[in-house]
Protein backbone atom coordinates (compact mmCIF):
# COMPACT_ATOMS: atom_id res chain seq x y z
CA UNK A 1 0.00 0.00 0.00
CA UNK A 2 1.35 3.39 -0.96
CA UNK A 3 -0.77 5.35 1.48
CA UNK A 4 -1.82 7.81 -1.24
CA UNK A 5 -5.60 7.98 -1.20
CA UNK A 6 -6.04 8.57 -4.92
CA UNK A 7 -3.98 5.43 -5.65
CA UNK A 8 -5.39 3.06 -3.04
CA UNK A 9 -8.96 4.06 -2.15
CA UNK A 10 -12.07 2.82 -3.95
CA UNK A 11 -12.97 5.56 -6.42
CA UNK A 12 -16.52 4.31 -7.00
CA UNK A 13 -18.92 1.78 -5.42
CA UNK A 14 -18.02 -1.84 -6.05
CA UNK A 15 -21.34 -2.46 -7.80
CA UNK A 16 -20.56 0.15 -10.47
CA UNK A 17 -18.52 -2.26 -12.57
CA UNK A 18 -21.37 -4.76 -12.56
CA UNK A 19 -23.86 -2.20 -13.87
CA UNK A 20 -21.34 -0.86 -16.41
CA UNK A 21 -20.90 -4.40 -17.74
CA UNK A 22 -24.59 -4.55 -18.71
CA UNK A 23 -23.84 -2.60 -21.91
CA UNK A 24 -24.23 1.07 -22.66
CA UNK A 25 -24.53 3.76 -19.96
CA UNK A 26 -28.22 4.08 -20.86
CA UNK A 27 -28.73 0.37 -20.16
CA UNK A 28 -26.89 0.72 -16.85
CA UNK A 29 -29.11 3.64 -15.81
CA UNK A 30 -32.24 1.71 -16.80
CA UNK A 31 -31.13 -1.18 -14.60
CA UNK A 32 -30.46 1.22 -11.72
CA UNK A 33 -33.95 2.69 -12.04
CA UNK A 34 -35.49 -0.79 -12.04
CA UNK A 35 -33.57 -1.76 -8.91
CA UNK A 36 -34.64 1.43 -7.15
CA UNK A 37 -38.28 0.84 -8.16
CA UNK A 38 -38.22 -2.69 -6.76
CA UNK A 39 -36.59 -1.59 -3.52
CA UNK A 40 -33.35 -3.45 -4.17
CA UNK A 41 -31.36 -0.23 -4.22
CA UNK A 42 -31.68 3.12 -2.48
CA UNK A 43 -31.76 6.38 -4.42
CA UNK A 44 -28.50 7.47 -2.82
CA UNK A 45 -26.74 4.23 -3.72
CA UNK A 46 -28.08 4.40 -7.27
CA UNK A 47 -26.84 7.97 -7.61
CA UNK A 48 -23.35 7.05 -6.36
CA UNK A 49 -23.20 4.14 -8.82
CA UNK A 50 -24.37 6.35 -11.69
CA UNK A 51 -21.66 8.92 -10.92
CA UNK A 52 -19.13 6.10 -10.93
CA UNK A 53 -19.96 5.04 -14.49
CA UNK A 54 -17.77 7.75 -16.09
CA UNK A 55 -14.88 6.69 -13.85
CA UNK A 56 -15.19 3.09 -15.01
CA UNK A 57 -15.31 4.35 -18.60
CA UNK A 58 -12.23 6.50 -17.99
CA UNK A 59 -10.28 3.47 -16.74
CA UNK A 60 -11.10 1.59 -19.93
CA UNK A 61 -10.41 4.61 -22.17
CA UNK A 62 -7.05 5.20 -20.49
CA UNK A 63 -6.05 1.60 -21.14
CA UNK A 64 -7.34 1.61 -24.72
CA UNK A 65 -5.49 4.83 -25.60
CA UNK A 66 -2.22 3.49 -24.22
CA UNK A 67 -2.15 5.73 -21.12
CA UNK A 68 -0.72 8.51 -23.30
CA UNK A 69 -2.83 11.64 -22.81
CA UNK A 70 -5.71 12.66 -20.60
CA UNK A 71 -7.59 14.39 -23.40
CA UNK A 72 -7.52 11.28 -25.60
CA UNK A 73 -9.15 9.23 -22.84
CA UNK A 74 -11.53 12.04 -21.88
CA UNK A 75 -12.69 12.58 -25.47
CA UNK A 76 -13.28 8.88 -26.12
CA UNK A 77 -16.85 8.05 -27.11
CA UNK A 78 -17.39 5.68 -24.18
CA UNK A 79 -16.24 8.28 -21.67
CA UNK A 80 -18.49 11.03 -23.03
CA UNK A 81 -21.47 8.68 -23.24
CA UNK A 82 -21.04 7.82 -19.56
CA UNK A 83 -20.58 11.47 -18.58
CA UNK A 84 -23.75 12.53 -20.39
CA UNK A 85 -25.75 9.65 -18.92
CA UNK A 86 -24.53 10.25 -15.37
CA UNK A 87 -24.88 14.03 -15.29
CA UNK A 88 -27.71 14.89 -17.63
CA UNK A 89 -25.69 18.08 -18.26
CA UNK A 90 -26.28 19.18 -14.65
CA UNK A 91 -23.53 21.77 -13.92
CA UNK A 92 -22.98 20.62 -10.34
CA UNK A 93 -22.54 16.98 -11.33
CA UNK A 94 -20.33 17.97 -14.25
CA UNK A 95 -18.18 19.99 -11.87
CA UNK A 96 -17.75 16.97 -9.60
CA UNK A 97 -16.57 14.85 -12.52
CA UNK A 98 -14.23 17.55 -13.80
CA UNK A 99 -12.35 17.18 -10.53
CA UNK A 100 -12.52 13.40 -10.33
CA UNK A 101 -11.79 12.31 -13.91
CA UNK A 102 -8.20 13.65 -14.13
CA UNK A 103 -7.43 11.92 -10.82
CA UNK A 104 -8.95 8.70 -12.17
CA UNK A 105 -6.85 8.93 -15.32
CA UNK A 106 -3.64 9.55 -13.36
CA UNK A 107 -4.43 6.62 -11.08
CA UNK A 108 -5.05 4.41 -14.13
CA UNK A 109 -1.74 5.40 -15.73
CA UNK A 110 0.21 4.63 -12.54
CA UNK A 111 -1.46 1.24 -12.05
CA UNK A 112 -1.23 0.39 -15.75
CA UNK A 113 2.42 1.26 -16.33
CA UNK A 114 4.35 -0.37 -13.52
CA UNK A 115 3.44 1.36 -10.23
CA UNK A 116 6.77 3.18 -10.06
CA UNK A 117 7.67 4.69 -6.69
CA UNK A 118 10.49 7.07 -5.79
CA UNK A 119 11.88 7.52 -2.28
CA UNK A 120 13.36 10.83 -1.14
CA UNK A 121 15.87 10.66 1.69
CA UNK A 122 15.34 12.57 4.92
CA UNK A 123 18.54 14.46 4.15
CA UNK A 124 17.35 15.56 0.71
CA UNK A 125 13.73 16.33 1.65
CA UNK A 126 14.26 19.78 3.27
CA UNK A 127 16.58 21.14 0.58
CA UNK A 128 14.83 20.15 -2.65
CA UNK A 129 12.35 23.05 -2.73
CA UNK A 130 15.36 25.40 -2.66
CA UNK A 131 17.22 23.57 -5.42
CA UNK A 132 18.76 25.90 -8.01
CA UNK A 133 17.14 24.96 -11.32
CA UNK A 134 19.22 27.38 -13.34
CA UNK A 135 21.38 25.42 -15.76
CA UNK A 136 18.89 22.58 -16.19
CA UNK A 137 16.55 22.31 -19.16
CA UNK A 138 13.36 20.36 -19.72
CA UNK A 139 15.41 17.83 -21.69
CA UNK A 140 17.38 17.05 -18.53
CA UNK A 141 14.42 15.87 -16.47
CA UNK A 142 13.06 12.37 -17.08
CA UNK A 143 11.04 10.12 -14.81
CA UNK A 144 13.10 7.19 -13.46
CA UNK A 145 13.52 4.40 -15.98
CA UNK A 146 11.58 6.42 -18.58
CA UNK A 147 8.42 5.50 -16.68
CA UNK A 148 5.13 7.26 -17.40
CA UNK A 149 4.10 7.82 -13.78
CA UNK A 150 5.79 7.91 -10.40
CA UNK A 151 4.48 8.18 -6.84
CA UNK A 152 6.65 10.10 -4.38
CA UNK A 153 5.86 10.01 -0.64
CA UNK A 154 6.76 13.41 0.80
CA UNK A 155 8.61 13.29 4.14
CA UNK A 156 7.32 15.84 6.69
CA UNK A 157 10.83 17.31 6.75
CA UNK A 158 10.16 18.66 3.25
CA UNK A 159 7.79 21.20 4.86
CA UNK A 160 5.77 21.64 1.68
CA UNK A 161 2.63 23.60 2.59
CA UNK A 162 -0.62 23.03 0.70
CA UNK A 163 -3.91 24.95 1.08
CA UNK A 164 -7.34 23.34 1.20
CA UNK A 165 -10.62 24.79 -0.09
CA UNK A 166 -11.17 26.61 3.23
CA UNK A 167 -7.81 28.36 3.28
CA UNK A 168 -6.31 26.05 5.89
CA UNK A 169 -2.71 24.89 5.47
CA UNK A 170 -1.54 21.30 5.47
CA UNK A 171 1.78 19.55 4.94
CA UNK A 172 2.10 17.72 1.64
CA UNK A 173 2.16 13.94 2.07
CA UNK A 174 2.19 12.50 -1.46
CA UNK A 175 2.94 13.48 -5.04
CA UNK A 176 1.89 11.58 -8.14
CA UNK A 177 3.57 12.71 -11.36
CA UNK A 178 2.27 11.55 -14.73
CA UNK A 179 4.07 12.56 -17.92
CA UNK A 180 2.34 13.13 -21.24
CA UNK A 181 4.79 12.81 -24.14
CA UNK A 182 5.65 15.13 -27.03
CA UNK A 183 4.49 16.83 -29.18
CA UNK A 184 3.10 18.65 -26.14
CA UNK A 185 5.15 17.21 -23.33
CA UNK A 186 3.80 18.02 -19.88
CA UNK A 187 3.73 16.82 -16.30
CA UNK A 188 0.46 16.40 -14.44
CA UNK A 189 1.01 16.46 -10.70
CA UNK A 190 -1.55 15.23 -8.17
CA UNK A 191 -0.72 16.53 -4.74
CA UNK A 192 -2.23 15.20 -1.51
CA UNK A 193 -1.81 16.81 1.88
CA UNK A 194 -2.55 15.78 5.44
CA UNK A 195 -2.71 12.33 6.99
CA UNK A 196 -6.49 11.94 7.10
CA UNK A 197 -8.35 9.47 4.90
CA UNK A 198 -9.46 10.84 2.49
CA UNK A 199 -6.85 13.59 2.21
CA UNK A 200 -8.15 16.98 3.37
CA UNK A 201 -6.49 18.72 0.43
CA UNK A 202 -5.88 17.39 -3.07
CA UNK A 203 -4.88 19.35 -6.15
CA UNK A 204 -4.02 18.48 -9.73
CA UNK A 205 -1.72 20.97 -11.44
CA UNK A 206 -0.14 20.86 -14.88
CA UNK A 207 3.12 22.23 -16.28
CA UNK A 208 4.21 22.25 -19.91
CA UNK A 209 7.76 21.03 -20.60
CA UNK A 210 8.61 22.30 -24.09
CA UNK A 211 11.87 20.99 -25.49
CA UNK A 212 15.13 22.83 -24.74
CA UNK A 213 13.45 25.19 -22.27
CA UNK A 214 15.18 26.19 -19.04
CA UNK A 215 13.49 24.54 -16.08
CA UNK A 216 13.36 27.76 -14.07
CA UNK A 217 11.61 29.38 -17.06
CA UNK A 218 9.05 26.56 -17.25
CA UNK A 219 8.30 26.89 -13.53
CA UNK A 220 7.95 30.68 -13.81
CA UNK A 221 5.59 30.38 -16.79
CA UNK A 222 3.38 28.07 -14.74
CA UNK A 223 3.43 30.54 -11.86
CA UNK A 224 2.35 33.40 -14.11
CA UNK A 225 -0.72 31.42 -15.23
CA UNK A 226 -1.66 30.15 -11.76
CA UNK A 227 -4.61 31.41 -9.73
CA UNK A 228 -3.69 34.62 -7.95
CA UNK A 229 -2.57 33.98 -4.38
CA UNK A 230 -1.40 30.40 -5.02
CA UNK A 231 2.33 29.82 -5.40
CA UNK A 232 3.12 26.34 -6.67
CA UNK A 233 6.80 27.09 -7.35
CA UNK A 234 8.08 25.35 -4.17
CA UNK A 235 6.03 22.24 -5.04
CA UNK A 236 7.28 22.14 -8.64
CA UNK A 237 10.88 22.81 -7.60
CA UNK A 238 10.72 20.03 -5.01
CA UNK A 239 9.17 17.56 -7.48
CA UNK A 240 11.70 18.40 -10.19
CA UNK A 241 14.53 18.17 -7.66
CA UNK A 242 13.35 14.77 -6.45
CA UNK A 243 13.39 13.42 -10.00
CA UNK A 244 16.71 15.07 -10.93
CA UNK A 245 18.32 13.66 -7.78
CA UNK A 246 17.07 10.15 -8.63
CA UNK A 247 17.74 10.37 -12.37
CA UNK A 248 20.43 13.02 -12.99
CA UNK A 249 21.21 14.04 -16.58
CA UNK A 250 24.11 12.09 -18.09
CA UNK A 251 26.24 15.20 -18.20
CA UNK A 252 25.83 15.69 -14.44
CA UNK A 253 25.58 12.09 -13.20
Amino acid sequence: MTGMYVLTAAMYPEATSRYAALGSPAQALAALRRDVATGNLSNDDADAIAMGLPLVAMEESARRTGYLRLQEALNADETWAAIEAATGADPLRLGQLQRRLPQMWMRSVWHGTGRQQLAVSLADAPRLQHLELHGYTTDDVRLPGDSRAVHIPVPPAAALVVPDAHGRKWLAAHLLIVEEPAPRRMWRLCLEAGTLDPAPARHVIVMDLPARTRLDTAVQRHHEKAVRGLDWRPIWTWALGAVLTQSPPTSRA
